[in-house]
């Protein structure tokens, strides 16, 4: 395991963050659904519909668009 595995690394941009929550969504995509992974799963679906979003379009991505099904 190297170094920048065993601690978070903040994102550096707004791609990086959804890169990020791409991975922990593939995590946990087949697990049991239980009510802490639901929870969990809607906070990170409100950081991408907030900060994420607000971050992508301060970088000058001006063709961003969020659609969740829920």
């Amino acid at each position: 395991m190297n170094q920048s595995d065993r601690f978070f690394q903040p994102p550096q941009n707004s791609k990086d963050a959804m890169r990020q929550i791409e991975k922990l969504f593939n995590q946990y995509k087949d697990a049991p659904l239980t009510s802490e992974l639901i929870t969990y799963h809607r906070s990170l679906m409100s950081r991408l519909q907030t900060d994420i979003l607000a971050a992508a379009k301060q970088e000058g991505f001006q063709t961003v668009s969020l659609q969740i099904n829920p």
